[in-house]
């Protein structure tokens, strides 16, 4: 009985000053601390012209409304909701908040509790040594008796060692927990539970490029069908203008006032403006088969989702751009380097912390006993504890070390990444703005040249038919009329989709994710029926709905 509470209460004083020592240093973690890295910044956008594209602060949330097209708005609309590689990027955040969960872990007690009930049966031959002495002990045998017993049989005399028998069975029940405690002194562990918030903090950044790239992918390949489509309304315009002159050629020829010349030249440029259309139409399918696919369907006919042809889509006249170090705070890809930098900078601690002595608290407390009725007694309650260390750190010191510069030289590429995608980011800002500036001024100078062009034609159609002109005229006039009427349509469309990576540039599309449920419920259904999970981890944990600021 002395023993159990001498036992419990050692536990009970070894857990305290555990608690006590754990607190004392749990804010020493070893190893640097992360800072953002420094990344080259200019100051202001070359490109910017400051009447379309302006420095006040951009807030690209929902940019692609600019254009005022309620089919692209739903078309983005569906995809944010269908899009399979968007869902894929909503399970990496799963994955990482598990990876997060599990390394937390890692800080606290790990106890194991078990029991058993054994019955052993060993060799006969296999006995322990048994010596067994009796002390000498003063009788007092009364006048007389010692004569009775000098006569007894040597049988029934007694002997001062009596014979003990050890019988080769034993029955064992025994129950208890079992508990072992590696004292994080140095943060070690805190720091590898600081590079897993980080990754998961990577996690949900590439969740938002991911979106990012979403609904600038499905505007671009949108204003793609629309410049297409316009496009071979052009082409049959065209086809329509020369048929015209074709049927003026056939009735001049008919009345003998044009050679048969005209007519087969008229011909000829028929079908070489016809077969400019299958190439068009093919062009058109493969734009409907990639708009399908961004919207997680099967490649299918989309005019029920697109509907009929619409103008190519023309946004606002400003664009506010802000300033590039805007890109550090909103441009998801160069969040995700931060993050990865900054996970990568906590693993340095990680390993500096192996170089350094540990030490581990071990206890175990139960009951044992080799009779089941005696089990639950005091006198079987058994105990353990004590204190491990361990300095494999300063032996293996000159190996250990190698592994805290090995994850030094990755956090040292890790910043260059970062700095190398702050970097693109700019650039890709840059070359979006002047490509749709170069597009509008291209788009200008065509949209003049056509208007000429449509004049011409009509006015070579005119003399002809009434035999002003020869034949050379209106077809040169009609073919470069199409000519430029296509050349401004693909202007038009480059000019949008250039204002549509300008957007994706600067990052704009994450943020109306906030506060919106990332995995969508099939999903969760799915994994609940898999993993029956029921308890506090459940599949409402899925429902991840982080909210980041743009700024830290």
């Amino acid at each position: 009985m002395v023993r159990t509470k001498r036992c419990s209460r050692g536990l009970v004083v070894l857990c305290g000053m555990a608690a006590l020592t754990a607190s004392l240093i749990s804010a020493c973690k070893i190893g640097p601390s992360f800072r953002t890295p420094w990344a080259p910044s200019a100051e202001k956008w070359n490109a910017a012209d400051g009447k379309v594209f302006i420095g006040q602060p951009a807030d690209p949330r929902e940019w692609w409304k600019a254009f005022n097209d309620p089919v692209l708005d739903s078309l983005i609309d569906r995809g944010l909701q269908q899009n399979l590689t968007l869902q894929a990027a909503s399970l990496r955040i799963v994955q990482a908040r598990a990876a997060k969960v599990l390394t937390a872990g890692t800080l606290f007690p790990i106890i194991t509790g078990g029991g058993s009930a054994s019955h052993l049966n060993l060799s006969e031959n296999v006995k322990p040594d048994v010596d067994v002495t009796v002390p000498n002990v003063s009788v007092n045998i009364p006048r007389g008796l010692d004569a009775i017993l000098d006569r007894l049989p040597p049988v029934l005399q007694v002997t001062g060692k009596p014979d003990v028998n050890i019988t080769p069975k034993l029955d064992l029940y025994d129950a208890g927990f079992d508990t072992l405690w590696e004292l994080d002194l140095w943060g070690g562990k805190r720091r590898g539970l600081e590079a897993a918030r980080a990754e998961l903090d990577a996690a949900y950044a590439g969740y938002d490029d991911v979106r990012v790239s979403l609904v600038a992918e499905v505007a671009a390949t949108y204003i793609e069908i629309r410049t297409l489509e316009a496009r071979l309304a052009a082409l049959r315009a065209v086809v329509a203008t020369e048929k015209k002159f074709q049927a003026i050629a056939n009735d001049k020829f008919a009345k003998k006032q044009t050679p048969e010349t005209d007519i087969h030249i008229a011909q000829a440029f028929v079908g070489q403006t016809e077969s400019a259309i299958p190439a068009v139409e093919a062009a058109l399918a493969r734009a409907q088969n990639s708009l399908s696919i961004l919207l997680g369907l099967p490649p299918q006919d989309v005019r029920a989702l697109v509907g009929e042809p619409r103008p190519i889509p023309v946004a606002s006249a400003e664009v506010a751009v802000g300033i590039p170090a805007d890109l550090l705070r909103r441009r998801p890809d160069v969040r995700v380097a931060e993050h990865l930098a900054h996970a990568q900078m906590a693993r340095i601690g990680k390993a500096k912390a192996h170089l350094l002595p540990s030490f581990s608290i071990f206890g175990s407390i139960g009951l044992a006993a080799s009779k089941s009725n005696l089990f639950f007694e005091d006198e079987s309650v058994r105990g353990a504890y004590g204190l491990l260390g361990n300095i494999n750190g300063i032996i293996f010191y000159p190996l250990l070390i190698e592994g805290v510069r090995l994850q030094d030289a990755r956090y040292e590429e890790a910043v260059l990444t970062y700095q190398q995608a702050v970097l693109r980011a700019q650039a890709e800002v840059e070359n979006s703005i002047v490509g749709f500036l170069k597009a509008k001024d291209a788009e200008a100078i065509l949209q003049k040249s056509n208007d000429a062009a449509n004049r011409a034609a009509e006015l070579a159609l005119d003399f002809y038919d009434k035999g002003q002109v020869i034949v050379s005229v209106p077809l040169f006039a009609i073919a470069l009329q199409g000519s430029f009427s296509d050349r401004v349509l693909l202007e038009q469309g480059s000019a949008a989709t250039n204002l549509v990576a300008v957007y994706k540039a600067m990052g704009g599309g994450w943020q109306n994710r906030q506060g919106q449920e990332l995995v969508p419920e099939e999903i969760r259904a799915r994994m609940k029926d898999r993993t029956e999970w029921w308890t506090f981890a459940g599949p409402s944990d899925l429902r991840t709905a982080r909210t980041e600021p743009e700024a830290k």
